[in-house]
């Protein structure tokens, strides 16, 4: 509960089971729109943390990815039900890469931007089957081609 008394909504399905084996479809967009992911060493730390939180538990996979300016999707498979869930990753990645990133601007490897470096939310999707893993599969890997 916030000091004024709203709750923020959650997006994610009320009684779904976020560690369940399959397929998800995730969208994480960066909160400033100074924030550019295609910077040397943000880029590196983003793809870094992703692969090291994946690296963690041998029940993940990153099927595919991209790293656009703003964005990153990316398909995570949850191999077998474990302990990890895919909120649970989500929380690691984005403090993990955020500290990460605190860290170079300290060491002025990076520009200081205001706020949050991810935006407090994320998009996800449950692949439901082949064709959607597909679809998906495709979008990520012609995502860079609408910036040409």
């Amino acid at each position: 509960m916030y000091k004024d008394g709203w709750r923020r909504r959650s997006i994610r399905l009320k009684d779904y089971d976020y560690s369940q084996p399959g397929y998800y479809f995730i969208t994480v967009c960066v909160n400033h729109s100074g924030i550019d992911l295609y910077n040397e060493v943000l880029h590196e730390i983003v793809l870094k943390t992703l692969f090291d939180v994946e690296n963690k538990y041998k029940n993940l996979y990153i099927d595919e990815y991209v790293i656009m300016p703003d964005h990153i999707h990316f398909l995570l498979q949850i191999k077998y039900k474990d302990k990890i869930t895919v909120p649970e990753f989500m929380k690691e990645f984005k403090s993990r890469s955020t500290i990460e990133v605190i860290k170079k601007i300290h060491s002025g490897e990076v520009e200081s931007f205001d706020k949050r470096f991810w935006q407090r939310n994320y998009y996800e999707h449950i692949i439901r089957n082949e064709a959607d893993y597909y679809e998906k599969k495709r979008y990520i890997i012609n995502n860079p081609l609408k910036l040409q």
